[in-house]
């Protein structure tokens, strides 16, 4: 027997003596890897149930930031883990040094990897090794024999010999023996059996999660340091006693009501100075709260209606406060970086957010990307607070909300300042170092006391507004301002458009004129002033009672041009350069908008991955796009985004979308901006931009559609309300006096209503004046005006354009503007680029690419084609209906999945594939008759796919189609082609409901049907397994480890299935999918009634048996009963021994189950035309 010494063993014993296992924090940690950041354990999948035995040992390792869940907020606990990620995660458990670090010289592990500090440190400290090559394979899984290893080592366990193993599969001649007998000394590990340990299985995060919390319990060591007044860090709390870095102590009862474990998130790592009596906490004089929590889940501290005596900090992000009154002061730090709230508050002192940042906190352990966040926000709900001083290097938004009360706030840096109606603020000081603040409330005095040239906007009521400093002010509210007080000479005021102020107060001797620099664009016109209210030589007490934009009547013309859905048909670029040209000769002033959907669909994108189109779109000189989702069509692959950022990075224009959020992916790091841009730069990301066109500002914001996350790879990359965020951007244009609005969006002009479309935009939110948009690929010839809201009330006109696909035309509108900004007219267009002749200049761009491309598209791949394997689509030139590939079976389709079925019944050698199903929306093209070539394929299936086989049940199955035919008969990139199989459905039934039957092909040709208690293994694109186009049912089967990716590229399937039929292509297709309704099937011979023998009940799905008359069937050692008719009564008796399933049974009499004993049944199969009698 021996025990493991390590270089790092001191240090670890010290930080264990310091952890305990308390309160809702199940299992003890080190001290500074809690503090640094914590994470409220609640993921979809990992829940209290006996099945999760890894529940508690997966909280606690998240509250304490040392492992994350995924964006969608599961945790994958049955998903393997790999050997970089287990080695951050036991660096961090054992409190490694891995900063600090030589370089162990892994081939494969560069020091800018985000695993090189933990393999160093694991390496450093003798833990691990690394193989024979030099290699460490960071993202190799790792088996639960090497981890077995790892813990005994890291843990310093003792190690044993095996005697007597509860585990057939460790002998103990086995290298890794002596290990996991030290895991079942320490009652560590069960197995995953009672009789197996899988040494050779991969280790899964739910596993890995209990293991590495087990080994910390049987390491653990405590002590005590009783401290009288001290400053500590909070390791872990109960109900009746905290945990310090100095010692556990008891509470007092006014100190029960903040310190206890119902607060254990939020308190993890706080600092506290305190003072204690005879091991009770009697005082404290500070806390500093520096746990994280998330935007869905933020961490609580509940004061339970208690006084805090001495001063808050927060210095974490994500945090709420509630009931809780604060004698001292609030400090808001610098680790504030997103959100604080509070409700039921009350700050007696002054509460303060500052740049200040926490002496207590050291780095996070997992630190957020770095990248630009949204503005951060402070919210105060039904909260009464004396005073607030605002001091940071960036803008940020304070709410006050409720029947909140605050007396006074001091700002000396920019915010956006927000207050419900029926809130008054009683005083806003303006103060040096503020340049721009967004009143969005009602203010009672408003002082401006700054040098700085100060911009205040927003929609706010003031009834003063004291100028107490000699400054430039632009004052560009759009609330009304009872009175402008001007204390001193030398100030000038320039008034928004629509700012409306009753009356001035100036020096003696100042007129308007010397005050207003933008006098000459109102009505009034005073030049001379008493001292007292600026309105007795002024024909109107309001210089801007409601006035025009530039003065007098003029209107405003806007050109545009714009085109959506290119999908990388660069071929056609010299002739759309031809006609923007021709455009512009005419209208030098036109602005061109792409409106998304640039990537994937031919050769071009494939090679180049979007880099030869942006060529052409910086010759045109773009002047915005917004992004389609096809954009995100790479997420998911090995370089992620990054064919996407560096389209962004390469353009020489802007890029506007206010509907998507880029910053959890940090490839997007720098790129995009959350704020409107009035000098929008090329390569940037703004959720809008101002135009200025003949001295008039027109805006432009992005959206994109929300359906992204469904039928593209986003990754990271979220998709917020696209109305909410419309709205939000009219707002905030028209606060700064933006009133010519232009949505650039890629959501559809008739899409899915219940997602979005540019209708349903045009019709909810007021102030856009022209939407220009793509996704649907909608030829509008002519612009559509939307005059109506959403609830049928006339409006201000929209105008609604789009420009088809392909670069087929390029779109025109001209609009006209009166002097209030609404549209008075308008007149649209669509060009036919191919009437257009060759632009030389691109013809030139256009050549080296075309050449590359040629090489590729012009290679046969030896098939030739008599008749062509069309993909058709409702909007083509001449569709017939009911051929589109979205909505019906195609030869090409079934060419498609034969391959996939071929290529995973080939390599799947220990499970049967009995099917194989491709989305319609992945199949981009068909292909011409004659000789196919790689260009054609590979424009069948651009995206990139691979094959993958997944497990599923019959009633998964059974839910995927229902998907499937959803939509039918309109189409939907989700219906799937299938191989294999035969399933029938009835379209007149209701969604969910239209599943007839599904039925897999034998060997013999036969066909079985499935049953939905069964699993069946089914081969489709990796895209579809992930729970493309909504197949939540298939995404959850890969969330739950039931997907192998083959890695074989879907194109080069195709290929190889065009290749073995040689010439030999069908030329009809074969009735796999069939829609029922309306039709009535001819079941077969009738049999008499009688006693049935229950394994000759049942039919096939193509002959069901018919029976008439009175049936009656014992069912005791049967499985299922299926495909069959009777003509009378049905009588089931018996005690079955296991589970029996129903499946495509009617009964036109009685069913009687009263004979029929054990559990309860599932009788969804049978159809009964009678009564049932239980």
């Amino acid at each position: 027997m021996k025990k493991h010494t390590n270089s790092y063993q001191k240090v670890f014993g010290a930080t264990l003596a310091v952890a305990v296992a308390t309160g809702t924090i199940a299992v003890a940690a080190p001290v500074y890897t809690q503090a640094d950041e914590v994470k409220i354990p609640t993921f979809s999948d990992v829940k209290n149930i006996e099945s999760h035995h890894f529940y508690d040992s997966v909280r606690s390792l998240a509250s304490r930031g040392i492992v994350k869940g995924f964006a969608d907020g599961t945790f994958k606990p049955n998903q393997s883990v790999t050997r970089g990620q287990i080695a951050s995660v036991l660096a961090q458990t054992l409190g490694l040094d891995t900063k600090n670090v030589k370089n162990p010289g892994f081939k494969d592990v560069k020091v800018t990897d985000p695993h090189y500090g933990a393999i160093a440190a694991l390496v450093e400290a003798g833990i691990v090794k690394g193989y024979n090559d030099k290699t460490f394979k960071p993202g190799g899984s790792l088996t639960r024999a090497h981890i077995a290893k790892m813990i005994s080592i890291g843990f310093n366990l003792e190690e044993v010999k095996l005697t007597d193993s509860p585990f057939k599969d460790v002998k103990a001649e086995h290298w890794f023996a002596d290990y996991v007998q030290a895991l079942i000394t320490n009652e560590i590990t069960t197995g995953t059996t009672p009789t197996t340990f899988e040494p050779n299985a991969f280790v899964t995060r739910g596993q890995m999660a209990s293991l590495i919390v087990r080994s910390e319990s049987a390491s653990h060591v405590d002590q005590t340091d009783p401290i009288v007044k001290s400053t500590a860090k909070l390791v872990s709390v109960a109900n009746e006693s905290v945990k310090l870095s100095t010692g556990t102590y008891a509470l007092s009862t006014d100190m029960k009501k903040v310190l206890n474990a119902s607060n254990s998130a939020a308190l993890l790592g706080a600092v506290l100075e305190y003072t204690a009596k005879d091991g009770v906490i009697i005082e404290i004089a500070s806390i500093e709260l520096i746990a994280d929590g998330n935007e869905i889940n933020n961490v609580v501290l509940d004061g339970q209606g208690s006084k805090f005596a001495g001063t808050v900090r927060v210095n974490g992000d994500y945090v709420l406060l509630k009931n809780i009154a604060i004698a001292g002061d609030l400090e808001i730090g610098k680790e504030v970086e997103n959100s604080f709230k509070a409700s039921e508050m009350t700050v007696l002192g002054k509460a303060s957010l500052t740049d200040n940042p926490s002496i207590n906190r050291v780095g996070k352990v997992f630190s957020t990307a770095s990248v630009e966040k949204k503005e951060p926000s402070v919210v105060f709900t039904n909260s009464i607070i004396q005073s607030v001083e605002l001091s940071k290097g960036k803008k940020i938004i304070i709410e006050v909300k409720g029947n909140s009360t605050v007396q006074g706030l001091n700002l000396l840096s920019n915010v956006h300042l927000k207050a419900d109606k029926g809130i008054a603020l009683p005083k806003v000081t303006v103060e040096k170092g503020a340049t721009n603040v967004t009143l969005d409330a009602s203010v009672v005095n408003l002082l401006v006391n700054t040098p700085n040239a100060l911009s205040i906007d927003g929609t706010a009521a003031i009834k003063n507004v004291i100028v107490e400093s000699k400054t430039d002010l632009k004052l560009l509210t759009i609330g009304e301002i009872e009175k402008v007080i001007v204390k001193l000479k030398g100030t000038t005021i320039t008034l928004g458009a629509r700012t409306k102020v009753g009356s001035f107060d100036l020096p003696e001797g100042i007129t308007l004129k010397d005050v207003i620099v933008n006098i000459n664009e109102f009505n009034s016109g005073g030049t001379t002033n008493s001292g007292n209210t600026g309105s007795d030589k002024d024909p109107s007490p309001n210089p801007n009672p409601n006035p025009p934009i530039g003065g007098g009547e003029k209107t405003f013309n806007l050109s545009l041009m714009h085109v959506n859905d290119i999908h990388a048909n660069t071929d056609k670029a010299p002739k759309l350069v031809t006609a923007v040209k021709e455009v512009r000769t005419v209208k030098p002033d036109a602005l061109l908008l792409n409106a998304g959907d640039v990537f994937s669909g031919t050769l071009y994108f494939n090679e180049f991955l979007g880099q030869a189109d942006l060529e052409f779109m910086n010759l045109m000189k773009v002047d915005a796009m917004t992004f389609g989702n096809h954009e995100f069509d790479l997420g998911s692959s090995a370089e992620g985004h990054q064919a996407l950022v560096d389209f962004i990075k390469a353009a020489d224009f802007p890029f506007v979308s206010a509907n998507v959020d880029f910053s959890k992916d940090d490839k997007f790091t720098g790129l995009f901006n959350t704020k409107i841009s009035t000098t929008p730069e090329s390569s940037n990301i703004y959720t809008g931009i101002v135009k200025v066109i003949n001295g008039e500002k027109v805006g432009i914001f992005g959206l994109t559609t929300a359906e992204t996350v469904d039928i593209a790879s986003p990754g990271k990359v979220t998709f917020s309300n696209y109305i909410e965020d419309a709205k939000r951007m009219v707002k905030e244009f028209e606060a700064m006096g933006v009133n010519k609005i232009v949505a650039l969006t890629h959501i559809g002009f008739d899409d899915n209503a219940a997602m979005d479309n540019d209708q349903e935009l045009a019709a909810n939110v007021a102030g856009i004046d022209v939407i220009v948009g793509g996704h649907s690929h909608t030829q509008l010839d002519k612009p559509v005006v939307i005059d109506k809201d959403k609830n049928g009330n006339t409006k201000d006109k929209t105008i609604i354009v789009q420009a088809y696909q392909y670069s087929d035309y390029l779109g025109t509108l001209d609009v006209e503007f009166d002097k209030n900004g609404v549209v008075i007219g308008h007149a649209g267009k669509l060009i036919k680029t191919a009437d257009k002749a060759e632009d030389a200049e691109a013809v030139k761009l256009l050549k080296p690419y075309k050449d590359q491309i040629a090489a590729v598209n012009e290679k046969e791949i030896g098939v030739t084609l008599d008749k062509a394997l069309v993909s058709p689509r409702t909007s083509d030139k001449g569709y017939v209906p009911g051929t589109s590939v979205r909505a019906s079976e195609t030869i090409l389709g079934n060419l498609i999945t034969d391959g996939m079925l071929a290529k995973a019944q080939g390599y799947v050698k220990d499970k049967k594939v009995i099917m194989a199903f491709q989305n319609g929306g992945g199949i981009r093209a068909g292909i011409g008759a004659g000789p196919i070539t790689v260009g054609e394929v590979i424009t069948v299936l651009p995206f990139g796919n691979t094959l993958a086989t997944m497990d599923l049940t019959g009633s998964e199955l059974k839910a995927a189609f229902e998907i499937s035919f959803k939509e039918y008969p309109k189409e939907s990139g989700g219906f799937l082609h299938i191989a294999g199989a035969i399933v029938k459905f009835d379209s007149s039934k209701p969604d969910g409901q239209r599943v007839v039957s599904i039925a897999y092909k034998n060997e013999d040709d036969t066909y079985t049907e499935i049953e939905d208690a069964k699993t069946y293994t089914i081969a489709t694109n990796a895209f579809t397994a992930k729970g493309g186009d909504g197949y939540d049912v298939l995404k959850k089967a890969y969330e739950e480890g039931r997907v192998t990716d083959l890695g074989l590229s879907d194109w080069e399937n195709l290929r190889e299935h065009l290749v073995s039929l040689g010439n030999k292509i069908p030329t009809e297709i074969e009735g796999r999918i069939i829609d029922v309704a309306g039709t009535v099937e001819e079941p077969g011979t009738e049999l008499p009634g009688g006693d049935i023998a229950s394994e000759d009940f049942s039919g096939t799905v193509n002959a069901p048996k018919v029976y008439k008359g009175d049936v009656k069937v014992t069912i005791t050692d049967l499985a299922s009963l299926k495909h069959a008719v009777v003509k009378g009564n049905l009588i089931l008796t018996g005690t079955p021994t296991g589970d029996v399933s129903f499946a495509n049974i009617t009964v036109e009499g009685n069913l009687d189950v009263s004979r029929l004993d054990g559990k309860n049944f599932d009788f969804d199969g049978i159809t009964v035309d009678g009564e049932t009698i239980l």
